[in-house]
């Protein structure tokens, strides 16, 4: 037997074996294109899975052998690769179904089979159709996927947090809940009343002048933070505090005419408790000139003592010229004159504090500063004859101390210990234990009251400034002459003390270290491009693939050589053949219509008139 006739006998066995229609299963099947879209879906649940495990943990945690955006990118890469596989063959099928279901153009098959071999070619797609066809959806998912893996790559960022440290690290701020510190020896002075002789602690005097000279030194309590990085739940705290008003307008002005030396202007306050004094005409670059004039007074002279809080360790009167006085500019009589008062007082503080970068912020949440009515009573006898004569003959002391804790003359009753009032509702609103309590013993009054005494009395300030008794630059009345925001001056007198007393004498507030470190952070919203193009592509594979089924065709996808055996007929391809030689072949695709019919051979695309 010759080539020819086995040839020959070959072709007869496989046309008497080929089926006549189209329905027949020949070829392919969809199993790698199933294959791959599960892989696509796999590969974005196991990215979504790893976005979601390293959202915010430190960047220190991620141990893989393979950078966590290396992996990011591989899962990104495979998810992208895999669904474009897909779409690329459902493009592919569609142009089979498309010209099955319906005639078009020839030029279709072209637009068809450009859109499966990448994105420029899914626009032409979209064009021809006028997304006007569910089939451009493929071409849509084709084009949103040049965004899939820089979507995917800018999910994750790199932030810095705090995070809390476990272990064995200790972290505390100072605190004084209860002071029982004592310099003093008391003894019996008159009958049922003692005497405090106290001396000066040292150390709390040092943070009285840090805190009148506004030096940023003992105005941080004492903390331990290893890591520069803590924070500490609300605590409570004695301290001391402040208040100061503006009195200018409880001054009279008091004008006297001297033969000798002209007229006098007097500034003092309407009880006559401090003034401020110069000749009309002088200026204050005069030795002579007063500029400023400090007095301490009790709860009974101050104008607004007995309407506030009723722990009173001392308070002032200052009274003090502007500045244009000191420098020449204007004289007595031209120069503006004002006048404060102010209080130190004891109190509870509920703090929130944080350190952040090694630096302190303490935030005051509110205060207490009332004591409660059974509190600091006299646990002697009041009543003895002696008592009575010296109670009755000094006429500023107060039996029950009603609006004050220290006096000054250092002769007082035995007393119990000061307790701050601290009302149940505020308790339970802060977390404040009913049970505990706040305050501080009577010879811790009377050690603090000490300073006050030594180094906050009476005081003037003029132009001879190096004379021992009459105010000098580094004197209280010299530092508040100078400065802008007396309060403010006050204040860190308060302040530096509180810190020195919480310091020194209190207990401490555990905390909680952190650690600032390099964490992921994950953008969810970028995801959602990815998630639909994922969505909406399996969508349109699924659409193609079943209505590949409900046309009776097999996926011959993009396969080249299906293409070759059931794209034209003879008579179509004569016809291009003859275009293509007159130098019009794409005018002859657009205005040659086709479909898809079945032939003896199988589907074929054929010219329809």
């Amino acid at each position: 037997m010759d080539f020819r006739s086995l040839l020959k006998s070959t072709q007869t066995l496989q046309n008497s074996q080929m089926p006549k229609h189209a329905s027949s299963k020949r070829g392919g099947t969809w199993i790698w294109e199933i294959i791959a879209l599960f892989l696509s879906c796999a590969s974005l649940v196991a990215l979504i899975s790893l976005l979601a495990r390293a959202d915010g943990k430190p960047i220190s945690q991620w141990t893989f052998v393979i950078s966590f955006n290396g992996l990011v990118s591989t899962l990104a890469a495979i998810s992208r690769a895999s669904l474009a596989f897909t779409i690329s063959s459902c493009i592919g099928q569609a142009k089979w179904n498309w010209f099955r279901s319906k005639k078009g153009s020839l030029v279709g098959f072209d637009r068809f089979d450009d859109a499966s071999r990448g994105p420029w070619g899914a626009l032409w797609l979209v064009i021809w159709l006028r997304a006007r066809h569910w089939v451009a959806i493929g071409s849509f998912v084709t084009i949103l996927l040049l965004a899939f893996e820089p979507f995917l790559q800018t999910v994750v960022s790199l932030t810095s947090r705090t995070l809390e440290l476990t272990g064995n690290n200790e972290v505390t701020i100072a605190r004084s809940e209860f002071l029982d510190h004592s310099t003093c020896q008391t003894s019996q002075y008159e009958a049922d009343l003692y005497q405090f002789g106290c001396g000066i602690d040292l150390g709390l005097r040092l943070a009285y002048f840090n805190g009148l000279s506004n030096s940023s030194s003992g105005l941080t309590p004492f903390t331990v933070c290893d890591t520069g990085n803590c924070t500490w739940t609300p605590f409570l705290s004695m301290d001391v505090c402040s208040s100061c008003s503006d009195t200018t307008n409880n001054l009279e002005r008091v004008v006297k005419v001297s033969y000798s030396h002209g007229e006098r202007i007097t500034y003092r306050t309407k009880n006559e408790t401090i003034q401020l004094s110069n000749l009309a005409n002088d200026t204050g670059t005069l030795s002579s000139s007063n500029w400023a004039e400090k007095q301490s007074i009790g709860w009974e002279n101050g104008s607004s003592l007995k309407k506030d809080q009723n722990t009173l360790l001392h308070a002032f009167q200052i009274i003090r010229a502007a500045k244009t006085f000191e420098e020449g500019v204007t004289t007595w009589q031209e120069t503006e004159v004002t006048a404060s008062e102010c209080a130190l007082f004891f109190c509870a503080n509920l703090y929130q504090v944080e350190m952040r970068n090694g630096i302190l912020q303490e935030q005051l949440i509110t205060s207490w500063s009332n004591r409660t009515r059974a509190s600091y009573i006299a646990m002697t006898n009041t009543t003895d004859d002696a008592t009575v004569q010296y109670l009755e003959n000094t006429t500023h002391f107060d039996l029950n101390h009603t609006h004050y804790l220290y006096e000054s003359a250092g002769v007082d009753f035995l007393r119990g210990d000061v307790e701050i009032a601290i009302p149940k509702n505020d308790r339970i609103r802060y977390g404040i234990p009913l049970d505990t309590k706040f305050g501080l013993s009577q010879n811790s009054i009377y050690s603090i009251g000490e300073v006050f005494d030594n180094d906050i009395g009476s005081d003037n300030y003029s132009g001879i400034r190096n004379r021992k008794y009459y105010g000098h630059s580094l004197s209280m009345l010299g530092y508040l002459y100078n400065s802008s925001n007396i309060s403010a001056t006050v204040g860190n007198i308060a302040k530096a003390m509180s810190v020195y007393i919480r310091g020194a004498y209190g207990s401490t507030h555990a905390g909680v270290s952190q650690e600032l470190v390099v964490c992921f952070e994950v953008k969810w919203a970028y995801l959602a491009a990815p998630i639909f193009t994922i969505v909406l592509g399996i969508l349109f594979c699924v659409a193609c693939m079943l209505q590949t089924r409900r046309l009776g065709l097999e996926p011959w996808k993009t396969d080249l050589i299906a293409t070759l055996a059931h794209s034209a007929d003879w008579e179509i391809r004569d016809d291009l053949r003859n275009a293509s030689v007159a130098g019009f072949l794409s005018t002859a695709a657009s205005n040659i219509v086709v479909r898809l019919e079945d032939g003896k051979d199988g589907p074929e695309l054929r010219k329809i008139v």
